[in-house]
């Protein structure tokens, strides 16, 4: 567990790199800084052993994943089918590449039915369907059958140029078939789509319906992972300038091409009842802040236990009488809502296999994680402790005012980046008034008087406590954890993305991120860091 490089790194830049390293209005910071001695601060047991747990829940949360279950029966939609396949052309003559003819042929390959990883839909050229998908041909298959899948690779599939416009047929062999069903351990995403109902419904009562097992699916199709496999990459740019959407379930829905009010009417349905998705933890309590006004999900969710992956749920209601202006010109009519679980998955075991995964095998067994896990808790509450109760007459105000400016010129060019990726330095004075108005600005200036007097404060708090502990840096300390954190950068997608998309900046190696940093700033964190492993052993910890 890398500290969350922001001890290490990403908080170098907002709190020290900008805190005047090398003044001398940090040489006395008992001027400043009153504590009372350290051996009286403490932390609660029970606080270390809450945030630990509540570490621990994240994690799971975060690695859940689907519980499939191998079944006898035949394959529906939504279920996970073990295939091997390959596939040759049905014109014999065309000559295919080696790589070509290596990437139509797998073994054990896991594929989701109805996920579109692969090709969804054969189609003429006038668009008219002829075959069901690669997918929707193994729906109501088993176990140990073996099926010829003929599919045509688009026109414009990107993955393998020499496949465009390619009718094949894989020869297909189910090694097994698994499914995964709601329980009271899932947590379930559910999509849900609106459609106004034109006649009168004739029951108010929900209905379900299961995945079809040999009915072919209409959802757009989705990029797949391999090269030459029948994937759906680049399938929707076969659709040209075609208007027709598709909704969450995954129906096809024409462009409404009717003029006048009909038109409009719905535009405004359309606008107001927006598709979208929610999350029922089946470990909880429903939360019934979203659509309370129109149904509960309490009362509803149980619709989905026992379903599978892709089941769709139904149900109708009519919109009251008495309701806000912007509904009345739908007020009493039907509306049909369809929800369809586009995933479902469990909490994983925490055990030592978990945390190799997790961590990527920083930490190899639960014991070597919760003794690092329990180290930083310490330390994060120590600190927080030592803040509470310090007590400040006053801070060096000529530090703040430097600081203030160079804040200000940081999240301007935070601000810039994310608009036009380029910082303050590389932006003209015409993009600047374009992409930052005067809202804008008085934000960033509060934002940076903020910030200003709460890095001086910090590094008057870091500077008495690591005389009280005695603490400092060594030129080889430094030059060790300079190697680590850079380390860490490295190895860290979102820390290099932090910093590209909040500054624009990348680090080729260490002495590139002393460069940007300073070598004070850095220094300045290690010692940060060294103090507060000293902190935790002097606070006391109570019951």
């Amino acid at each position: 567990m890398k500290r969350t490089i922001a001890m290490a790194t990403a908080a170098v830049l907002l709190l020290t790199s900008l805190v005047g390293c090398g003044s001398s209005a940090y040489d006395n910071p008992e001027k400043y800084v009153t504590l009372p001695e350290l051996s009286t601060i403490t932390i609660s047991q029970a606080d270390i052993d809450a945030d630990k747990q509540e570490t621990i829940d994240a994690l799971l949360d975060e690695n859940r994943k689907a519980d499939y279950k191998e079944v006898d029966g035949v394959a529906q939609k939504g279920d996970q089918v073990n295939i091997d396949y390959e596939g040759k052309p049905t014109d014999s003559s065309l000559q295919l590449s080696d790589t070509t003819i290596a990437g139509m042929k797998a073994e054990g390959f896991d594929l989701v039915l109805g996920s579109d990883t692969f090709i969804s839909e054969y189609l003429t050229e006038d668009g008219t369907k002829t075959h069901d998908g690669f997918e929707d041909q193994l729906i109501g298959k088993k176990a140990g059958d073996k099926v010829d899948v003929k599919v045509k690779f688009p026109d414009s599939y990107s993955n393998d140029k020499t496949l465009q416009g390619v009718e094949v047929i894989f020869t297909v062999t189910v090694n097994s078939v698994s499914r995964l069903t709601v329980d009271e351990d899932t947590l379930i995403k559910v999509d849900y789509e609106f459609k106004l109902q034109e006649d009168e419904p004739t029951t108010s009562e929900p209905t379900t319906s299961e995945p079809a097992t040999n009915e072919p699916t209409t959802t757009e199709p989705v990029t797949g992972e391999e090269a030459s496999t029948p994937s759906a990459a680049s399938a929707d740019e076969d659709n040209g300038d075609d208007a027709s959407t598709t909704t969450a379930s995954g129906s096809t829905t024409l462009p409404d091409l009717s003029e006048g009010e009909e038109e409009e009417e719905a535009a405004d349905f359309d606008d107001l009842f927006k598709s979208g998705s929610f999350e029922i933890d089946y470990s909880k309590d429903a939360d019934d802040t979203m659509f309370s006004d129109i149904f509960k999900i309490a009362d509803y969710r149980d619709e989905f236990t026992g379903k599978n992956l892709y089941a769709e749920v139904t149900k109708e209601f009519v919109i009251p009488t008495d309701v806000d202006e912007e509904y009345k010109d739908f007020a009493g009519k039907t509306v049909i809502i369809t929800f369809t679980v586009s995933s479902a998955t469990i909490l994983p075991e925490y055990n030592d296999e978990l945390i190799k995964t997790a961590t990527s095998e920083e930490y190899t067994t639960v014991a070597a994680y919760e003794e690092a896990l329990i180290k930083n808790i310490k330390i994060d509450l120590a600190l927080a402790a030592v803040e509470e109760a310090a007590v400040y007459s006053g801070y060096p105000k000529d530090e703040a005012e430097k600081l203030y400016e160079e804040y200000v010129d940081q999240l301007i060019s935070q601000e810039l980046y994310s608009a036009i990726g380029k910082t303050l330095d590389q932006a003209t004075s015409a993009e600047l008034k374009a992409n930052i108005d005067d809202a804008t600005y008085q934000e960033i200036y509060a934002t940076a008087a903020s910030y200003s007097i709460s890095s001086v404060k910090s590094r008057l708090l870091i500077e008495y406590l690591c005389n009280k502990l005695d603490v400092k840096l060594s030129d080889k300390e430094y030059d060790e954890k300079l190697a680590e954190t850079f380390s860490d950068y490295q190895s860290d997608y979102y820390t290099q993305y932090y910093y590209t998309y909040y500054y624009g900046v990348t680090f080729a190696d260490a002495q590139d991120m002393e460069d940007y940093m300073g070598k004070e700033s850095l220094e300045l964190q290690f010692r940060s860091d060294k103090m507060s492993e000293a902190l935790v052993e002097v606070i006391q910890i109570v019951d």
